[in-house]
């Protein structure tokens, strides 16, 4: 089954990271970081064995994938400083979460998961109490398979880290001035 692949492929590619604690159970595969006090917070990830498929969930986002080579990418990179997950509130009620690329144009979104149904407007116009802010989630757990700026030698990156300019690892809350999750294309 494509579900077993997936677990199966990512625990033996991730079973060597010292800053990994892998724990399979039965169907699922979770993958928590373990690095030492002081360091950014970080994000555990859990992969799902669904039989023709697996679920990479991290927070409340969470993706679906039929190859095992492409999930295994997706955990990977999402370990990285070069994906990050955004989380998305009207107020206290969560809204939307999505994954963020950084390539040679800056972040790219991607992978929306909606709270709130994106075809009805009126559900995403805030109340006079209401105001839109995003929590942004990065980490760098792991290292990229190769420099990152082999993959996009035209992004910006700082120069002592290669982290993504104006990278703030651990979690981050920023005002928004209205819905950012309701323009990510499907």
């Amino acid at each position: 089954m494509i579900g077993t692949a997936c677990l199966d492929l990512i625990e033996e590619s991730l079973a060597g990271a010292p800053t990994l604690n892998l724990q399979r159970r039965g169907s699922s595969l979770i993958i928590t970081p373990c690095l030492p006090d002081g360091y950014p917070e970080t994000f555990s990830i859990t992969v799902y064995d669904e039989g023709h498929e697996c679920m990479v969930s991290a927070l409340r986002w969470h993706t679906h994938f039929e190859d095992p080579e492409e999930a295994c990418q997706g955990v990977c990179w999402l370990l990285t400083p070069y994906n990050r997950l955004i989380e998305e509130y009207k107020g206290t009620l969560y809204v939307a979460s999505w994954l963020e690329h950084y390539t040679d144009t800056g972040w790219t979104k991607t992978s929306p998961v909606y709270f709130l149904n994106p075809d009805h407007a009126a559900d995403w116009i805030a109340g006079p109490d209401e105001e839109y802010r995003l929590i942004i989630h990065q980490q760098a757990v792991l290292a990229p398979p190769e420099p990152f700026t082999r993959y996009f030698p035209n992004a910006e990156v700082e120069p002592d880290t290669l982290l993504p300019s104006g990278s703030n690892l651990g979690k981050t809350t920023v005002p928004s001035s209205g819905p950012q999750g309701l323009d990510i294309e499907i």
